[in-house]
C-alpha cells in the first residue's frame, strides 16, 4: 500500500480557495473509511479466487522473482497495444517507484472482477485529510484530546454556518441524528468524522460507503431517482416505472432482487444491477484513447455520453488542478462526471431570475452532501464572487416576469412591461379609466417582503416607483391605491399616487376596493372583512366562525355590481374551490363556482359584463398554469384560452380592462 507521503506526491494539493469550503469537515484514514470486502465462507470465495488469479498472473510475469514488475516484465502481459500496456504501467505505479507491486498490479481492470480489484488511491481521502486538520484546529486541537466531546447543536450549526451559510438557519433534526449516534446531545470526534464524511459524499446518510477501494463509485443519484417514495428501497413498481432501460427492466429487477421480497435494498441495487456502480478508473482508461495517461478536452468530449455532456462542459479548466490542459486520474476522480452520487447533470434553476446561480440555488437533494456541493460550487466559481455566471456554469437564465395585454379570444398577446432590475412581478390591476396599471415587484436579491408598488402607463412607456407594498387595488376615482404591507405583521393601507401613505387601516391582507368606492375588502385570518372608507368602521362579510373553509386566499375580485365577492378557498381536505359571498346582509350566501380537481390560481378577474371569470389554471396537456375562462354559472368548467404565448410556464393575475376588450396578466417564462 502507498504511504501518506507517496499519496501526497501522487495527488496535487487543493488550492487554498478550495480549502475554505472544507472548514469543518472531519476526515478518517483510508483504513477507517474503506471497509474490507466481506469474506464468503466457501471452499474458494470470490476474494480468494481473485487473489489466486492475481498471484498466478503476477508470478508468471515476475521472471526475476523480485516481487516487483518492471516495465519490461509487465509489457509481456499482452492483451492490448504496447502503448496501452505502457500507459497502464505508469498509471498504476501509484508510488512512482518505477515498478508494480502485486497490490498495484491487482488494481488494473481486466484481470479479475471489479469488486475484487486492488485498492486505488482516492483524492477524496486527501480532501478528508485536509479537512480534519481544519476541524481539529477549529475545535481546539481536538486531535490532541480525541476523547473530548462537544455539544451537537453548536457543532452542526457551526458546520452549516461555515460551509453553507445560506442554509445555516435551516438546521434540521436529520443533521443532529446523523452526528449524535448515541442520542446524548454530544458529539464524539469519531462520530464527527463519520458525519462529515457523509457530507462529503464518501458515505451515504445511512452509513454505507459510496466510494469503494476499487475506484468504483455508487450511482446513488440513480438509486434516489428510482426510489420514488423515499423509503430507502426500490419496489418493483418503482423500478419498472423509472428504470432507464424499460425493455430489460423486469429481467434486471428479478436478477437483482436476491431475497425475492419484491424490492431492492441499497446493497442489492449497488451489487446486482448493471448501473449500480460506476467504474471510474476503467472509464478514465477508456477516455484516454491516446494512451498517455491523461484525458484531454477532446478525448473527454468524444467519450462522454450524451446525457453527461453538460457535466463534461464543466470540467475544463475547473478540475484541471495543475493547469496543464489535461486531466490526470486523480483530477478526473474529483469531477462531478465521475461522482454520480447526485444528479449533477441536471442544471440548477435560476429561481430568483437574477441570471446567476447562488449556492442556495445549487441544491440537488436538500440536506444531502452539503460539503461536496460546496466543493463543486467553489470549483465552478472561478472568479470567487460567490455566484455562478453563465460563463462559469452553463445553466439557462430565466427571463424576468412580464405583463401582457391579451384579447379575450387569445388572438393577440402584447407585452407591455419587463424589468431585469425587478424581475419578479405580479398582482397587476388596471385603473378605472384604463390608462394606468399598478403591480408589485421585487429585486432578485430581495424577498417578497421587500416588494414595491409600481404604476405604468397602459402602453408600458412610463413607469413610476411608488412605495413598499403588494397587491394593489385602485379606488374607483383612480386617485388612491389600497395595498398590503409587511409592517409590524400583515397590514392593509391606502396610498396616494405619489407614494405617500394616506392611511394605514390595520391588520389584514389582500385589500380589494369595491366598485362603488365605499368599502375595501380583505382577509384577516379566516374572516373576510369590509372596511368602510368614510366611517373607518369594519364589518365581517364572512365571519371566521361561519367560514367552512380551512383557508381563504387573498386577491379576491368584486362582481361589477359590487353585490358579490369572489375568492379561492381551501377545504379541509386541501381541495381548492372558487366561491363567492354576498356583500350585504347577514347571510354570506356562499356559492361554489368551481370545485374540480384542476389547480387554479387565486389572483382572478371578473369580467366587466359579469358573465366570465379569467384565471390562471393548470393545463394538463401542457403541464403549465395557463390563462382560462370560466362562466359564472355554477357547474362551469375552466376553458383553456387559445393562442397562449409560447415559452410561458405560468400565466396568472388576471385583471380586465374597463371596456372588456383586453385582459391584463402576468406571464412567467419557462
Amino acid at each position: 500500500m502507498t504511504s501518506a507521503s507517496q499519496r501526497r506526491r501522487a495527488f496535487p494539493a487543493l488550492a487554498p480557495a478550495m480549502l475554505s469550503a472544507l472548514l469543518l469537515v472531519a476526515a478518517a484514514s483510508p483504513a477507517q473509511e474503506r471497509s474490507a470486502a466481506t469474506t464468503v465462507p466457501a471452499a474458494e470465495s470470490p476474494a480468494a479466487k481473485a487473489d489466486r488469479v492475481v498471484t498466478e498472473a503476477f508470478a508468471k510475469l515476475d521472471t526475476d522473482s523480485s516481487g516487483q514488475l518492471t516495465r519490461e516484465e509487465y509489457a509481456k502481459r499482452g492483451g492490448g497495444p504496447a502503448a496501452m500496456l505502457d500507459r497502464d504501467f505508469k498509471l498504476f505505479d501509484f508510488d512512482a517507484s518505477g515498478s508494480l507491486s502485486k497490490e498495484e498490479f491487482s488494481a488494473i481492470p481486466g484481470l479479475i472482477p471489479a469488486a475484487e480489484r486492488g485498492a486505488v488511491p482516492d483524492p477524496f481521502d486527501m480532501l478528508l485529510d485536509q479537512a480534519v486538520a481544519a476541524m481539529d484546529e477549529i475545535w481546539g486541537d481536538w486531535d490532541k484530546d480525541p476523547e473530548r466531546r462537544v455539544a451537537e447543536f453548536p457543532f452542526v450549526q457551526g458546520f452549516l454556518n461555515s460551509v453553507a451559510p445560506e442554509e445555516g438557519s435551516q438546521l434540521t433534526a436529520g443533521f443532529l441524528d446523523l452526528v449524535d449516534t448515541d442520542n446524548d446531545g454530544m458529539v464524539r470526534r469519531e462520530d464527527a468524522r463519520r458525519f462529515l464524511a457523509m457530507q462529503l459524499g464518501v458515505r451515504r446518510p445511512q452509513g454505507d460507503l459510496l466510494r469503494l477501494d476499487t475506484g468504483q463509485v455508487v450511482n446513488y443519484a440513480l438509486f434516489l431517482g428510482n426510489d420514488a417514495n423515499k423509503d430507502d428501497r426500490i419496489d418493483r413498481e418503482e423500478f419498472l416505472a423509472h428504470w432507464h432501460d424499460k425493455a430489460r427492466a423486469p429481467e434486471t429487477f428479478d436478477k437483482a432482487d436476491l431475497d425475492k421480497n419484491g424490492s431492492l435494498s441499497f446493497a442489492e441495487f449497488r451489487d446486482n444491477t448493471t448501473s449500480g456502480l460506476v467504474d471510474v478508473v476503467d472509464n478514465f482508461r477508456k477516455l484516454d484513447t491516446s494512451f498517455d495517461g491523461f484525458v484531454s478536452p477532446e478525448e473527454l468530449k468524444k467519450g462522454t455520453p450524451p446525457w453527461q455532456q453538460f457535466l463534461g462542459e464543466q470540467v475544463f479548466p475547473r478540475f484541471d488542478l495543475d493547469d496543464n490542459g489535461q486531466l490526470s486520474l486523480s483530477e478526473y476522480q474529483l469531477t462531478m462526471q465521475a461522482n454520480m452520487i447526485q444528479a449533477w447533470q441536471m442544471p440548477r434553476s435560476d429561481a430568483n431570475r437574477d441570471e446567476r446561480i447562488s449556492f442556495g440555488e445549487f441544491v440537488f437533494n436538500k440536506d444531502l452532501f452539503v460539503l461536496i456541493r460546496r466543493y463543486y460550487f467553489s470549483r465552478l466559481d472561478r472568479d470567487g464572487n460567490g455566484m455562478l455566471s453563465v460563463d462559469e456554469y452553463a445553466f439557462q437564465p430565466k427571463p424576468p416576469d412580464a405583463l401582457y395585454l391579451v384579447t379575450p379570444d387569445g388572438s393577440r398577446w402584447t407585452k407591455i412591461h419587463e424589468s431585469k432590475e425587478f424581475p419578479n412581478c405580479g398582482s397587476p390591476a388596471v385603473s378605472p379609466d384604463g390608462r394606468w396599471i399598478a403591480f408589485d415587484g421585487y429585486k432578485a436579491s430581495e424577498s417578497l417582503s421587500r416588494s414595491r408598488l409600481f404604476v405604468i402607463s397602459s402602453d408600458g412607456q412610463e413607469r413610476r416607483d411608488l412605495c413598499l407594498g403588494l397587491m394593489p387595488s385602485w379606488s374607483p376615482d383612480g386617485k388612491r391605491i389600497a395595498c398590503s404591507r409587511y409592517e409590524n405583521g400583515n397590514v392593509v393601507a391606502i396610498v396616494n399616487l405619489d407614494g405617500t401613505t394616506h392611511k394605514t387601516i390595520g391588520d389584514g391582507w389582500g385589500a380589494q376596493w369595491s366598485p362603488d368606492g365605499k368599502r375595501i375588502a380583505f382577509t384577516r385570518g379566516k374572516a373576510i372583512i369590509a372596511y368602510d372608507v368614510d366611517t373607518g368602521t369594519e364589518s365581517a362579510l364572512l365571519p371566521a366562525e361561519k367560514n367552512p373553509y380551512s383557508f381563504v386566499y387573498y386577491n379576491a375580485a368584486w362582481s361589477p355590481d359590487g353585490g358579490r365577492l369572489l375568492f379561492k378557498a381551501m377545504k379541509t381536505n386541501s381541495q381548492g374551490e372558487l366561491v363567492s359571498i354576498r356583500t350585504t346582509g347577514d347571510d354570506p350566501d356562499i356559492q361554489v363556482h368551481y370545485n374540480g380537481t384542476q389547480y387554479f390560481d387565486n389572483d382572478i378577474g371578473w369580467s366587466p359584463d359579469g358573465r366570465q371569470i379569467a384565471l390562471g389554471a393548470q393545463s394538463p396537456p401542457a403541464k403549465k398554469t395557463l390563462l382560462h375562462m370560466l362562466d359564472v354559472e355554477e357547474g362551469a368548467v375552466p376553458r383553456l384560452l387559445p393562442g397562449q404565448a409560447t415559452g410561458l410556464a405560468i400565466v396568472s393575475g388576471a385583471s380586465w380592462m374597463p371596456d372588456g376588450k383586453q385582459i391584463l396578466v402576468r406571464g412567467r417564462p419557462e
